[in-house]
């Protein structure tokens, strides 16, 4: 790398068992790539030993970030690391894609982060723990892609308006994204139990413009057999859901008819069932639901 002649670095990837005896190897290459412009960052340090305390977590050396660098950086991807933000940050400005593994920070330095990334377009964090809300106040008005997994989160808050992909794995806590008019995209995959009612009064107004959505959780049927709700999915065209059931559901099995009265323009409706327990049995007869067709 010292002997490299050109002038830019496209994209430079660091991935390997991190020790902390080599630090300084490793801010080495993220100063190289600073002083190479280098467009896409990579660095994907899981520890050797998993069981190593996070306090053993490569340390992203900001401060090393001038601001030429931090005018052509376009991707950052930082896995298995941590990082605290400088005072006065000002932040990425032609940051598109931002890619968050195992990442340690505080609620404070990631808001502020993402506050400061006004051309964000795709933001993924997987399995990085705030233990706290996550609200942004500042508009991301160029995010359309936003994934959320396996963090130990109580709230997020944000306002995405351009938002057109929603990938949500993990407990269910309170998201509110802002006036999102034309999210296509939603998968939800959660696994803290819920009740039909809760997803048919609480989901529409969370995705209210969604046009495909994909839902797993393991659900509770009691309720009328037929609910009516106010909120509506006004644009939902296709409805994939994936639910675990337990055998003693089988009485109320028909409820879930309920998804098309908060689903009137659905054209694709597709139900996986893994039940828990002895094999459901439908009832012999079927009651119809004014303008369903129930197919079987």
């Amino acid at each position: 790398m010292q002997q490299h002649q050109g002038t830019f670095v496209e994209e430079l990837m660091i991935k390997f068992g991190y020790d902390n005896r080599l630090v300084n190897h490793i801010n080495t290459w993220v100063a190289f790539a600073v002083s190479a412009q280098t467009k896409s960052l990579a660095l994907d340090l899981p520890p050797r030993d998993l069981l190593v305390p996070q306090a053993d977590q490569y340390r992203f050396p900001v401060n090393l970030l001038d601001n030429r660098s931090i005018f052509w950086l376009r991707h950052l991807q930082l896995s298995f690391a941590s990082f605290e933000l400088p005072p006065q940050f000002n932040g990425f400005p032609n940051l598109r894609t931002l890619d968050l593994l195992l990442l340690r920070v505080t609620r404070k330095d990631l808001q502020d982060l993402l506050s400061n990334c006004i051309n964000l377009e795709w933001f993924s964090m997987v399995r990085c723990h705030l233990n706290d809300e996550l609200t942004v106040v500042r508009p991301l008005s160029k995010l359309l892609y936003l994934r959320v997994g396996h963090c130990k989160i109580t709230k997020i808050v944000l306002n995405a308006m351009k938002l057109k992909t929603f990938m949500f794995y993990g407990r269910l806590y309170p998201v509110d994204l802002g006036d999102v008019a034309d999210l296509k995209h939603a998968v939800l995959d959660l696994y803290t139990p819920m009740t039909l009612e809760h997803a048919l009064s609480v989901l529409p107004k969370v995705l209210p413009s969604v046009q495909d959505l994909t839902l797993r959780a393991s659900f509770e049927l009691k309720m009328p057999l037929w609910m009516k709700t106010p909120c509506k999915f006004s644009n939902l065209k296709c409805l994939d859901l994936r639910l675990n059931l337990n055998d003693k559901e089988d009485g109320n099995i028909l409820s879930l008819a309920s998804f098309l009265s908060v689903s009137p323009f659905v054209e694709k409706l597709a139900i996986y069932f893994h039940v828990f327990g002895s094999h459901i049995v439908f009832p012999s007869q079927l009651r119809v639901f004014p303008g369903v067709h129930i197919i079987i």
